[in-house]
């Protein structure tokens, strides 16, 4: 049938496919406009489609790792810079602060706020151990 081999098809692209799509991701996760759906028009797929290869080759949802990506961009900026968190989670592509927030603390298990300082607090402490 005419899906069937569609599908293989796909299946045969499918390990170079993936690797564009996060390329793809790479190159555009920081805009606040980026979405699955133009993501998925410029690869010329349905969402549908993107989504389930997506999870079927990655274990985990584009939406998931989009956001995961924004968090440890997130997250390095907290570390590195004195920008404050409002302005890191526009920096790292997220369109809504209180999301990004919620997001942060269920990913690494505290605010942002007290992730700077167990960073400042483990630099410090790094430089002082002998």
């Amino acid at each position: 049938s005419v899906s069937r081999e569609k599908d293989e098809t796909v299946f045969f692209y499918h390990e170079n496919y993936i690797e564009e799509i996060e390329r793809f991701i790479e190159l555009h996760y920081l805009s606040r406009d980026f979405s699955v759906e133009g993501l998925a028009r410029s690869m010329h797929i349905s969402h549908s489609h993107l989504c389930r290869i997506f999870k079927k080759s990655e274990g985990v949802s584009v939406v998931s790792y989009i956001v995961g990506l924004r968090l440890r961009r997130a997250a390095e900026l907290l570390k590195k810079t004195g920008y404050t968190a409002r302005e890191i989670a526009d920096m790292s592509g997220f369109g809504e602060y209180e999301y990004f927030l919620k997001a942060f603390k269920r990913r690494f298990g505290v605010t942002t706020g007290e992730y700077r300082e167990k960073c400042r607090a483990d630099a410090a402490d790094g430089g002082h151990s002998n």
